[in-house]
């Protein structure tokens, strides 16, 4: 080590070229182990503040710099007591640095020459002598910091024109979303006044229905008095009793239409209902443009419109003359009419299918037989029927549901559907489960009562 003090910068830079020469023919001999790498002093001075401590601590020493050194470090770079170089040279000259051994270009002799500044009076005179020769240096590196501090400040004022007219840019395009905003804004607040427009013609029509209500309340009294009044029907014309009769026939239709605007839903959600059997009526052996389509107590329509949109031909009745006179407006084929008085008047086999939803648990078990009947006679082979009805497997919807709408007569269980159509000579009866609810319970009995499906469609083909 004593020897090694004593080398001389020639000794040292001779050093380096063996060095280099080593490593390069270590690095065509296949026995390399480990190749040294060489530090220079700007390798860790080009760092600052902790970073420049967590450099050299890493390098020099192998490890991490703990809290005390790195405070202790800090404190002599703020105070001006050592400059990064000395530091670096203190490190590499601790025992932890010998130890490690790293190779730094100059270390011998920075680190002689801080020995010599700490040698008493001898020191301060070593201090002088090497700041008066290095003197040219400094101002040389002074120069270098102040051409490049300029040329750095040129080039900031460069990037910072730049971002200004960026940040202009930006500035132009938020006032133009500002004014897009302000546009948006006086749009919305236009569809507020429409909309309240809208809700007092909405609070007008639920005017005209209570009058409506209110009028067929009147009429059904005034046509209660007159049967008290004139009991002989010698005192009617035919037109006369006709009108009452009608009019009995049709009093709670108007009733009907809410109930299925309230509970039913929207046309456009039973239509995404009822979409899931267009699979049905594809499927059936007849050529697409032969295909004939009735659908018994149609409403208000919504399967009819989706067969019509689908090219399929599609017709309709119901004994509702409200909803009639809305489909009509549609453009759907739809005729006022009871289902077995209009099946009975229809040839044989000139149908391929007969649909009806929540038509079969309005109707007393003779008619029901009497439809069966009558729509197996006019099906063609191979066509079918499709009567969706709710499931009263659901415990909410056989207990509460099935009885919301007061014109239901009774809940019908699968298995009793699917054994009515086989006795009256339906073939390939299916059942085909169907939910509009999205419940689901851990328990599949629980599962099974109360989260099962709310309605079901009954399926059967003509042979």
């Amino acid at each position: 080590m004593k020897d090694i003090d004593k080398l001389s910068i020639e000794d040292i830079a001779q050093k380096i070229k063996d060095k280099v020469k080593e490593t390069k023919y270590n690095s065509d001999n296949s026995d390399i182990k480990h190749i040294h790498h060489i530090y220079q002093y700007s390798d860790f001075t080009k760092y600052n503040n902790e970073e420049f401590i967590k450099n050299i601590y890493n390098t020099l020493l192998q490890k991490d710099v703990d809290s005390n050194a790195m405070e202790y470090y800090l404190q002599l770079l703020i105070s001006g007591d050592r400059s990064k170089s000395e530091i670096v040279t203190i490190v590499r000259g601790s025992k932890e640095g010998k130890r490690q051994n790293i190779e730094l270009l100059g270390f011998k002799k920075r680190f002689l020459m801080l020995k010599l500044f700490n040698i008493p009076f001898l020191g301060h005179i070593s201090k002088f002598l090497f700041s008066f020769l290095t003197l040219p240096k400094f101002i040389r590196r002074v120069n270098q910091l102040e051409v490049q501090s300029y040329m750095e400040f040129n080039d900031n004022k460069i990037s910072i024109d730049k971002k200004i007219l960026i940040l202009d840019e930006k500035i132009s395009t938020l006032d133009k979303k500002i004014s897009t905003l302000d546009k948006k804004n006086n749009e919305i607040e236009l569809n507020k006044a429409n909309k309240r427009d809208f809700q007092l013609y909405l609070q007008t029509v639920d005017y005209a229905k209570e009058y409506m209500r209110l009028v067929e309340k009147n009429m059904q009294t005034l046509i209660n008095d007159a049967k008290k009044r004139l009991p002989k029907e010698q005192y009617f014309t035919q037109n006369d009793t006709l009108s009452i009769t009608e009019h009995e026939k049709h009093k709670f239709d108007n009733f009907y239409i809410e109930f299925e605007d309230k509970f039913r839903g929207d046309r456009e959600s039973i239509k995404e209902r009822v979409e899931l059997y267009l699979p049905y009526i594809k499927k059936l052996p007849f050529n697409q443009r032969d295909i004939r389509v009735l659908d018994v107590g149609c409403g208000r329509g919504e399967w009819l419109e989706l067969l019509t949109q689908n090219e399929y031909m599609a017709e309709g009745i119901d004994i509702n003359h409200i909803m009639i006179s809305k489909s009509k407006e549609l453009g759907l084929d739809v005729k006022e009419m009871d289902v077995i008085e209009y099946l009975t008047s229809l040839p044989n086999e000139s149908l391929s299918a007969i649909t009806g939803f929540h038509i079969i648990e309005h109707l007393p078990f003779e008619l029901l037989i009497k439809m069966y009947d009558e729509a197996l006679r006019v099906l063609k082979p191979q066509g079918m029927v499709i009567f969706e009805t709710p499931n009263p497997e659901n415990v909410f919807v056989g207990t509460s549901n099935f009885y919301t709408d007061p014109t239901h007569l009774n809940p019908i269980p699968p298995v009793t559907s699917k054994f009515t159509l086989e006795q009256r000579g339906y073939k390939r009866v299916e059942i085909k489960r169907v939910s509009y609810q999205d419940i689901h319970y851990d328990d599949p009995h629980i599962n099974h009562l109360f989260a099962s499906s709310t309605d079901y469609a009954v399926i059967g083909y003509k042979g």
